[in-house]
């Protein structure tokens, strides 16, 4: 299974978990992929299961001997410092954060991209002040009220301790698939997989 780090947080350790409990001589190997190389993995056999979003894998780019399966959509946040002056706010305008140094997770090239183009529309361009390669720097510039950042909405699924999420106006939202290969629908152990995670709440 290669899934990219918000979404596999949130839910690969629980399902993992379960299914070892459930089926004792199934083995899941997981590894952490951004989308794009997760379906690369997934082409040339290196996994069965690609967890993906149609922020980095627009509809129809796949190749037809790909299936997806919908898992659930994921809603961006804003995350603050509780010291930040929006704490407290249960939502926050995106023409609101202009003047703030914003903090960003470069993991993904589309969801920077997809930052500074929904920041353009407002009429601004974000003061980005820190680039960071994973979660744990940039909450920790958030923490400390260096910096301000818009998360996936799965980022908030566990404790953020001294971090306040409010949620974003006008909403971005964007879609989560688990992607496989057709022809191997039919593997007990890919269907084990597939049962767990369709079993919701998906978060439970």
């Amino acid at each position: 299974v290669a899934a990219f780090p918000s979404v596999a947080a949130a839910l690969i350790p629980k399902v993992v978990y379960d299914l070892a409990e459930r089926h004792p001589h199934l083995t899941v190997q997981f590894e952490e992929m951004e989308p794009g190389e997760s379906v690369a993995a997934l082409r040339s056999w290196q996994t069965d299961v690609a967890i993906i979003d149609d922020l980095n894998i627009p509809t129809g780019a796949l190749d037809p001997n790909i299936e997806t399966i919908f898992l659930m959509e994921d809603v961006f946040n804003v995350m603050v410092s509780r010291d930040h002056r929006l704490s407290e706010r249960p939502t926050v305008g995106l023409h609101e954060l202009r003047d703030e140094r914003w903090a960003i997770d470069t993991a993904s090239d589309t969801y920077t991209r997809m930052l500074v183009e929904a920041c353009q529309e407002e009429g601004f361009k974000p003061n980005i002040v820190a680039r960071c390669k994973g979660f744990e720097v940039t909450i920790a510039l958030i923490r400390q009220n260096y910096g301000i950042s818009i998360l996936p909405g799965l980022r908030a699924s566990y404790d953020l301790e001294d971090v306040w999420v409010c949620r974003l106006v006008p909403e971005i939202r964007r879609r989560i698939f688990i992607a496989f290969r057709t022809e191997e629908k039919r593997s007990p152990a890919l269907q084990a997989f597939l049962d767990r995670m369709a079993e919701k709440p998906p978060l439970s």
